[in-house]
């Protein structure tokens, strides 16, 4: 291996062979992680070191001497997330990948997670542009951050007394966090109606809607609509709480509004967005 490329070590969850974990694991690895990371860089994952050893041994050195992991967070594999541990402790880069369908677990909620449906390939050209963007962006920054890392300014913070820098800290830690709870919730709301609107009329969309047109089952849509309705509203009404909180936190400290960090409302444009798009 030359010594001028670059290393890149792929944690992710790995299955038996000929197991649907396999399969995925292996086309994130070949159509996504090698295509963008061809020219320059040298990639291994813990099944594909080819040099005789303690495996636990060797994947440890990978983890921490590699220029860069990337994470694939999908089905949470309790292995995955003991080794990125290991790179989030030492601050050098990383970048987090996940199954379309999944929720970045809270712990991770704060790092933004690359999202990709393996079957399709708008998806998978969509995470190969921001993948190169995020590993860009990653090997360029001196200060890299994870949720430890975070953890540990604050309780460094609290011992030197600073209540100002632990205060803005927090805060912009908890918004992060969320900024991505509220984005999950805002995509499962937009795929469940698209998925309705998507439904095929023949033979057994018809039989739907003449099941939805029987009284009692229209009296269980509406009550189901209802209680979405109410988990919507109490959503927004959290968010705009959270964003209340934190202005007056802000304007407390004395912090400019052009500093401080924007607040949730992103995500409703978002799903205002993409609901005209899945219309």
């Amino acid at each position: 291996m030359s010594r001028t490329m670059k290393t890149c070590f792929v944690i992710s969850p790995i299955g038996e062979n000929g197991s649907a974990t396999r399969k995925r694991a292996d086309q994130v690895y070949s159509y996504i992680i090698e295509e963008v990371l061809s020219d320059g860089w040298s990639i291994e994952r813990a099944d594909r070191i080819s040099e005789p050893g303690i495996i636990t041994n060797q994947i440890i050195d990978r983890i921490t001497s590699a220029d860069l992991v990337i994470a694939d967070l999908s089905e949470r594999n309790p292995n995955v997330f003991y080794e990125l541990a290991i790179r989030h402790m030492l601050r050098k880069p990383y970048v987090h990948l996940i199954a379309h369908d999944e929720d970045i677990p809270f712990d991770n909620a704060p790092v933004r997670a690359i999202k990709v449906d393996i079957t399709d390939l708008d998806s998978v050209h969509d995470a190969k542009k921001e993948l190169s963007a995020q590993v860009g962006f990653a090997l360029g920054s001196s200060d890299v951050e994870s949720p430890i890392s975070v953890s540990m300014k604050l309780t460094d913070l609290k011992k030197d007394g600073d209540s100002e820098a632990v205060v803005l800290t927090s805060v912009l830690s908890e918004m992060n966090a969320l900024r991505r709870q509220f984005s999950n919730l805002t995509e499962h709301m937009v795929r469940g109606e698209a998925s309705y609107r998507n439904v095929d009329r023949t033979p057994y969309g018809s039989r739907l809607d003449e099941h939805l047109a029987r009284p009692s089952s229209r009296n269980a849509a509406t009550d189901s609509f209802a209680a979405s309705s109410t988990s919507e509203t109490a959503a927004n009404a959290a968010h705009s709480a959270a964003n209340a909180a934190v202005a007056s936190m802000y304007g407390g400290l004395g912090v400019g509004a052009d500093v401080r960090p924007k607040t949730i409302s992103e995500s409703q444009k978002a799903r205002s967005r993409a609901k005209k798009r899945s219309g």
